[in-house]
């Protein structure tokens, strides 16, 4: 629901004009004519792009919802085939059950679907271009909702964004968007320490909003097992954790004050 999302105001705008579009297509392409002037612009395709964690695919999920709509989340790893044409007839099948707006199609994480085109050095690159090809046909008469997410928009082939009729960047959450999704985050039923200081934390440590929930429901397990209520300390493990899942340093200098919780964790 659009309660659920914490973003910037200017992004839930851009949202809720997708949904606009999508609304009311019918009355303006179809009883009002514009489908005169632009034959093709029935339907809307959409690219959210940003880091892993910042709302991407929620907000598909709403888009979803606000139009009564089913989403039909695309396994990329299950359509892609090593067999020649084979991507093409899984992505065919994929866009004919959606045609007409009766379902939103999302390609999570589309990098690898939607890539760039490149030199035909061998025969693979050869047939890699015309599934890319197919997709940029198929995606410009496709009358339905498809959105495409990507952590990085560099490596989306500049002919599909040109075919996007919206590109919609999350960013990072701020200060006060990490403060709400905290709060929302720690389940109402969780008993909490007197020390534990949700604005402190939400200064303190730039996350994204799933890297937040993440941590929240982490720190809770470790209070839930040392049989306390939830604390600095364990909020402060669990960003840990969430960090070291992720690859990077639990350094010093990230965690000021409260490193001595973390200190022994790598």
């Amino acid at each position: 629901r659009w309660e659920d999302l914490i973003l910037p105001e200017k992004i839930k705008g851009q949202l809720q004009g997708l949904v606009d579009y999508l609304a009311e297509q019918e009355t303006v392409f179809h009883r009002w004519g514009a489908n005169k002037i632009r034959a093709r612009g029935y339907g809307i395709k959409a690219l959210f792009s940003g880091g892993p964690g910042t709302g991407k695919t929620m907000a598909a999920e709403v888009i979803a919802n606000s139009l009564g709509l089913d989403m039909f989340r695309v396994d990329t790893s299950s359509v892609v085939s090593r067999w020649v044409g084979e991507t093409e007839k899984n992505l065919r099948e994929i866009f004919d059950a959606a045609e007409g707006g009766s379902a939103v199609i999302l390609f999570d994480e589309a990098d690898s679907l939607f890539g760039s085109r490149g030199d035909v050095k061998q025969a693979q690159d050869r047939f890699a271009n015309q599934e890319v090809s197919f997709l940029l046909q198929r995606l410009e008469v496709f009358e339905g909702c498809a959105i495409l997410t990507t952590n990085l928009l560099d490596n989306i082939d500049e002919a599909f964004l040109r075919r996007f009729g919206a590109v919609i960047e999350f960013p990072l959450p701020g200060i006060p968007e990490r403060t709400r999704l905290w709060e929302r985050a720690i389940p109402e039923g969780a008993p909490r320490d007197p020390d534990l200081d949700i604005s402190k934390i939400a200064r303190s440590f730039n996350l994204a909003g799933g890297n937040i929930v993440s941590a929240a429901i982490n720190a809770c397990i470790l209070a839930s097992t040392r049989k306390e209520p939830v604390a600095m300390r364990h909020i402060v493990e669990a960003i840990a954790r969430e960090l070291i899942k992720m690859g990077q340093q639990v350094s010093p200098a990230y965690f000021g004050e409260y490193y001595e919780f973390v200190k022994g964790l790598q």
